[in-house]
């Protein structure tokens, strides 16, 4: 196995293209060094992409949408303190790992290790973000989040691509955020459930017009559940909000080392519940003041 590093943004699309499918980026490291340790895999080439945070490791806030730089650290995306407080993004990095492996990981290791349990995957999906794909030899490709996820640790990404950034819109006035993770620890815990939801308040009515809802751990791959969402549309009543829990609690999960099925099942349920309850109570008290 090589090991290279990349000196510029040029020169890391000219490695991936000449290593292909056999190179993998190297970025924080926190995902990839475990698997090579326990040979889960077998790469060609390690390419290091520490050189690259200037051009990479950014965060930008504008007028209408965001961009988060694929080497942005979890521990920045933590401590930023522009975010709109409608995305929930900082609360979920902040959950990840432990401060030291914040300080290392990195979002776009995060989100092309595409977990079952990743932290920042519930909050981006309910976000509508759009990861970037950079190639030496193609235009820049955009792909929906929900379309790069395609099965447990497996992306859309191809062997000469590099993932640079995710963008999302801006969250629209009105819209609140509620992300919560469960694990056996408060640190260096993968998410037994990590769950995010976005509701956006239509500000003449008074009415939830847009429900979001995502969730790690009740599958291969983190996922939105839009038979959920409908059921916060409007002005739920605490039994609709008692139905949609229990709808979730219907839905497919697996037994694995962390948890049963059935646990992550009563879990995203009761967990759920309590953001419904959260977000549509500060709704009302919106009503109220207005």
């Amino acid at each position: 196995m090589e090991f290279v590093r990349a000196d510029s943004p040029g020169h890391a699309l000219e490695l991936l293209s000449r290593y292909g499918d056999r190179g993998i980026p190297l970025a924080g490291g926190t995902c990839t060094m475990p698997s090579l340790a326990r040979m889960k895999i077998r790469p060609g080439a390690l390419i290091a992409l520490d050189r690259l945070s200037a051009e990479f490791g950014e965060i930008a806030v504008g007028k209408d949408s965001i961009r988060v730089g694929a080497l942005t650290t979890l521990e920045s995306l933590a401590r930023h303190e522009s975010l709109p407080s409608g995305l929930g993004l900082c609360a979920a990095a902040a959950q990840a790992g432990s401060w030291q492996t914040r300080s290392m990981g990195t979002v776009g290791g995060n989100i092309c290790d595409a977990a079952p349990t990743a932290d920042l995957l519930p909050p981006f999906l309910v976000a509508g973000a759009t990861v970037h794909l950079g190639s030496r030899d193609r235009d820049e490709r955009e792909v929906p989040l929900a379309d790069f996820l395609t099965a447990e640790h497996r992306t859309d990404r191809r062997g000469d691509e590099l993932l640079t950034a995710i963008t999302c819109p801006v969250p629209p006035r009105g819209t609140s955020a509620f992300y919560y993770k469960v694990g056996r620890r408060s640190a260096m815990e993968v998410a037994i459930v990590g769950l995010a939801i976005r509701v956006t308040v239509d500000e003449t009515t008074g009415d939830i017009r847009d429900a979001r809802l995502a969730v790690s751990g009740l599958g291969p791959i983190p996922r939105r559940f839009p038979g959920v969402e409908a059921m916060l549309l409007g002005r739920p009543s605490q039994a609709a909000l008692r139905e949609a829990a229990a709808a979730l609690a219907e839905e497919a999960a697996a037994d694995d080392v962390w948890a049963t099925a059935a646990y992550r099942r009563a879990v995203a349920s009761r967990v759920f519940l309590r953001g419904a309850r959260e977000l549509v109570a500060d709704v009302r008290r919106s009503a109220d003041t207005s």
